[in-house]
């Protein structure tokens, strides 16, 4: 169902998309309510929220995007604080952890909240510049941290703070055209730069 409502989501089909993510986190849920200490379904539920949460947004629901990114990001954080050995990569969590920040920021400066968008914003650049550390060759965290990166940027450009704004774009723009040229073929990291 996650699968299936992506593929939707990306083709902008909307409503069965959503369907599709209600039904997955839905789904989850009856699982972990009979195994509630199971870290792959909390993972698997953390990201089922967070697909749940970017159709909400992308169609103008920002309150409800904001509360099932919230849900997501106590799922991952809790994962993150587990001491057992977690038959999940922490890097995997991390990454999803870095997009709900993001999306996170996102809807916040939708939604006015300036202030609070800039420390969700800076929260992704931190495990975004973290990951990147671990896994410098991995083009999805590069591609990540630029459009971040851009993004704060933004922000900051629209709160009269240029100067802070300027080198965050910068360095999105050198990462968007670092990855352009290592990888010619996929044509966003170009629509993106």
């Amino acid at each position: 169902l996650q699968k299936y409502g992506s593929l939707l989501r990306t083709n902008a089909i909307y409503s069965p998309a959503e369907w599709s993510a209600k039904e997955a986190v839905r789904l989850l849920e009856e699982v972990l309510s009979h195994a509630p200490r199971s870290p792959r379904t909390q993972h698997a539920l953390a990201r089922a929220l967070i697909q749940l949460a970017g159709l909400k947004g992308e169609t103008g629901r920002i309150g409800p995007a904001l509360g099932e990114s919230q849900r997501a990001l106590g799922l991952l954080h809790a994962l993150l604080d587990v001491e057992d050995d977690v038959p999940i990569d922490p890097l995997e969590i991390k990454k999803d952890l870095a997009s709900v920040y993001n999306s996170l920021g996102k809807w916040l400066q939708l939604d006015g909240k300036l202030a609070k968008s800039e420390e969700s914003y800076r929260r992704a650049l931190e495990v975004l510049t973290e990951l990147r550390g671990s896994l410098p060759g991995v083009r999805d965290t590069r591609e990540s941290l630029a459009l971040c990166q851009g993004m704060l940027g933004e922000l900051l450009r629209s709160m009269g703070r240029n100067d802070e704004s300027e080198p965050l774009i910068t360095h999105a723009i050198q990462g968007l055209e670092d990855l352009a040229e290592d990888f010619p073929q996929i044509p966003r990291y170009r629509r993106h730069l």
